[in-house]
């Protein structure tokens, strides 16, 4: 009776231990699938801001590039129309093999933080009559008419 009494006992403890260990996975899985749908939101929301970041650096990257087209575009017309004037008043006008042997000559160049900067050395004698290319990156009311931006 009393070996009856002691087994029921035991066998009334592994229940309860077998129910409480479901009760706690069942609970573990459940914390587990919420951290898991909050991590998994959490990586999407990430990985947006991460594309929405990428699409608006390149839209800025396209946008410097399509400025710098521009301006340098906008300085070949005006060099078009200086050697024009030239030749119009009888002079002819330097050839580009002569401007490259300038720059061969007169330009220095410094590269820092990936970005490359280029001048005239001091003792070029075209230093003075260098335009910038600001210049040619717009403000004046015929730019603000210019059809091509």
């Amino acid at each position: 009776m009393l070996w009856d009494v002691l087994n029921f006992a035991a066998t009334l403890g592994i229940a309860y231990y077998a129910y409480d260990n479901y009760v706690a996975k069942v609970k573990l899985e459940k914390v587990i699938k919420q951290t898991t749908a909050i991590n998994t939101k959490a990586m999407q929301q990430q990985q947006q801001l991460f594309a929405n970041a990428r699409q608006k650096h390149l839209q800025d990257m396209m946008k410097v590039a399509r400025a710098s087209h521009r301006a340098t575009f906008k300085m070949g017309v005006h060099i078009a129309m200086l050697r024009k004037q030239l030749i119009d008043a009888g002079v002819e006008p330097v050839e580009a093999d002569k401007a490259l042997e300038e720059y061969r000559q007169s330009v220095q160049a410094k590269s820092a933080n990936g970005v490359e900067y280029l001048w005239l050395d001091s003792s070029s004698p075209y230093k003075s009559l260098m335009p910038h290319v600001r210049d040619y990156r717009g403000g004046t009311a015929l730019e603000k008419e210019d059809p091509t931006e």
